[in-house]
């Protein structure tokens, strides 16, 4: 978001797609959390490991995408 209220929960999403003509195996989406920032929870579920969240997309098809939701 372009502007978050100190103390108040924000969502944001990662969209991540597969334009391509064939399947992609192993897709592992990481996101760095900013400085000062608490993770409260995704859909679905990250790993956390310090500041960093990541997710095991497994496979996207061809022409697939993916929505993470974070806050």
């Amino acid at each position: 978001p372009e502007a978050v209220v100190f103390g108040g929960e924000f969502r944001y999403e990662l969209l991540v797609k597969n334009s391509g003509t064939a399947p992609v195996m192993g897709v592992r989406v990481e996101d760095e959390l900013p400085a000062g920032a608490k993770f409260l929870g995704s859909e679905p579920q990250a790993e956390l490991n310090a500041d960093r969240l990541a997710w095991g997309i497994g496979t996207l098809e061809a022409g697939a995408e993916k929505r993470i939701v974070v806050r």
